[in-house]
């Protein structure tokens, strides 16, 4: 391990939207993106990306390419949620709205990669667009998560899906290696890209296997699917398809998790303490999404449990994007997760009434929501008039 570096003061703790602090302001101003190397997918996608940059026109600023790809990813999920609660008879056995989220996947990630290409093809990188990028991936990654959920389940197999914990862990676990990839940003200054790419397009996969077969088909058991399967041992012959899927994305997510935390302690700054301290919070908001899993609205409303936990995922990996450009100390608690982690216990150690525990939940998506709302539009404002640069309008290369 390297010589420990000072950071800056941590945000103090009732600073909700106003996150990044003065300090760290000034030290994003000189931010210098430093990725890690590319994966195979990467080095073989990586000529599309080159060739989509050239026909972005110069007057067209990154930010705009991310946020772009960011409304799809949007418009995909609300037009999913929309489809499943109207037409749920032809949901089920597939449905062109899944075609419609990887087509959105797809541009989404395409634009993610051709932001920072275009940004330097035309001397418009700054440092609000490497926070952009980023702050934006957090989002999606969460919302990638609710998609898939939408993809390989329908209303008739809630309670199914809720009775296994790894199907919840399949849908959570990946949020906390996307935190541990900034989180080893924050302490090793390098951001590993590995296994990004690989899980978009996996996503983008099953969305098109959900239209063409329906979520029914994620529901099957393996033996019914697989030639020979019945010589199986018994405890597999029970697993359908989306559980053995969920086996998989578990174990990928934690051979990421531990690549990103063997590598921090191997060439971080920080003390084991400290280290320990600042993947806490993420730590902690998994125990609580797993709390809420044990709950009787977990068994009725799996769903809504989830989006409230991913959307919690959401600001809390923001905001490691934040502490790891600005280099200062991220805070053990965050007050935005309070009144998810107070729903979580009041479900599992109060007998609460469904109706009102959905009310609860329901009303803790909206202040997740807001809360990113709040902190991206208090951080964007704060970059732009500390560095006199536009958010969307294009950037003036220096020296013009």
């Amino acid at each position: 391990m390297v010589a420990s570096k000072k950071l800056n003061p941590s945000p103090p703790l009732w600073a909700l939207g106003h996150f990044l602090t003065h300090e760290g302001l000034l030290d994003l101003i000189n931010f210098k993106y430093a990725a890690g190397a590319y994966t195979t997918l990467d080095l073989f996608l990586n000529p599309w990306w080159l060739f989509v940059a050239k026909f972005v026109p110069r007057w067209v600023s990154p930010n705009a390419v991310t946020l772009t790809g960011l409304t799809g990813v949007v418009i995909a999920v609300v037009l999913t949620v929309l489809v499943r609660q109207v037409e749920p008879a032809t949901y089920i056995n597939g449905h062109s709205v899944h075609l419609l989220s990887a087509a959105f996947m797809f541009a989404y990630q395409t634009l993610d990669a051709v932001d920072g290409k275009h940004a330097r093809n035309t001397g418009q990188s700054t440092p609000l667009g490497a926070v952009f990028d980023h702050g934006c991936d957090a989002f999606v990654m969460s919302l990638n998560a609710l998609l898939v959920e939408f993809q390989t389940s329908h209303p008739g197999t809630e309670a199914d899906d809720a009775g296994g914990v790894v199907g919840s862990l399949a849908a959570l676990v990946p949020m906390v290696s996307f935190f541990a990839g900034q989180w080893e940003h924050y302490h090793t200054g390098v951001i590993e890209a590995g296994g990004v790419t690989e899980s978009q397009y996996a996503c983008m996969a099953l969305a098109i296997v959900s239209a063409l077969c329906g979520p029914a088909l994620f529901q099957t058991k393996l033996v019914a699917l697989v030639p020979g399967a019945a010589g199986l041992p018994s405890a597999l012959l029970d697993v359908s398809v989306k559980q053995f899927m969920a086996f998989g994305v578990v174990g990928f997510a934690v051979l990421i998790l531990v690549g990103c935390v063997a590598r921090s302690f191997k060439t971080g700054s920080a003390s084991l303490l400290h280290m320990a301290g600042s993947f806490l919070p993420a730590a902690v908001h998994l125990a609580f999404c797993l709390s809420i899993c044990r709950a009787e609205v977990y068994r009725e409303h799996r769903l809504l449990c989830l989006a409230a936990g991913l959307m919690g995922f959401a600001d809390l990996n923001i905001r490691m994007v934040l502490a790891g450009v600005g280099q200062f100390r991220f805070p053990v608690l965050h007050l935005t997760l309070v009144p998810f982690a107070v729903v979580s216990l009041l479900g599992f150690c109060i007998p609460l009434e469904v109706e009102v525990h959905v009310a609860m939940v329901a009303l803790v998506i909206v202040w997740q929501v807001v809360s990113i709302l709040w902190l991206a539009c208090d951080s964007i404002t704060q970059i732009c008039e500390q560095v006199k640069i536009p958010f969307l309008a294009p950037v003036r290369p220096k020296g013009t």
